[in-house]
C-alpha cells in the first residue's frame, strides 16, 4: 500500500510513476541500525535484510539498464 500511495502522489504532482522494485520488511534490526546511525548491512552483514537489499538493487540496476536502452525522443 505504501508503494501505491507513493505512486499516486508522484503521479499527482509530477505525472510520473515508478515500477515496484521490492520491499524490506520491518524488523528490530532496521530500527537498531537507524537508532545507531549505522548501515544495517554493516551492522548485520549476515542478515536476511542484506538479501532483500540485494534483490532491490538488482531490480534497480535492471530497470536503469532498460531505461537507458530506450531511444530518446526529441520534441521540436
Amino acid at each position: 500500500s505504501t508503494y501505491q500511495r507513493f505512486n499516486t502522489i508522484l503521479n499527482y504532482f509530477l505525472q510520473k510513476q515508478i515500477p515496484y522494485l521490492g520491499f524490506i520488511p520491518a524488523s528490530q534490526e532496521i530500527r537498531d541500525a537507524v537508532q545507531q546511525q549505522n548501515p544495517v548491512v554493516r551492522a548485520k552483514p549476515d542478515s536476511s535484510i542484506f538479501h532483500d537489499l540485494e534483490f532491490i538493487s538488482q531490480n534497480l540496476i535492471g530497470y536503469a539498464s532498460n531505461v537507458s536502452k530506450q531511444p530518446s525522443v526529441t520534441v521540436r
